[in-house]
């Protein structure tokens, strides 16, 4: 995974002080949505999948995120057509990718101070 500082400036027109708000309140959310999105998955709630892909898609845009963006809109897909079989794996995926996302986000708040 690769976030793209200039596609992040561009799609927020802000300076880097306010990216690393935008990168804190991300981290101080991502873990929360990732377990509800997995909650709803095992227990096979794909109103709720549908809801939690959705609001972690609208991150996903702002950091130019396109994997994720892929397998969100998946997601919703999947949910909407009630063809739910390959959500679980599209889930792990995400997950993985994330934490990616995650670790790339920390450090490079630390650059951009």
């Amino acid at each position: 995974m690769h976030l793209d500082i200039a596609a992040i400036r561009d799609y927020t027109g802000t300076d880097d002080a306010f990216i690393v708000k935008l990168f804190d309140k991300f981290l101080e959310h991502i873990r929360y949505d990732i377990s509800k999105l997995k909650e709803n998955t095992k227990a096979e709630n794909w109103d709720g999948v549908k809801s939690s892909s959705h609001v972690m898609l609208s991150s996903a845009r702002i950091f130019s995120l396109k994997q994720l963006i892929v397998l969100h809109e998946q997601i919703e897909t999947n949910c909407i057509n009630n063809t739910p079989e390959n959500i679980p794996e599209m889930v792990v995926e995400l997950t993985k990718l994330y934490e990616e996302v995650i670790t790339e986000m920390e450090a490079l708040k630390k650059s951009l101070y």
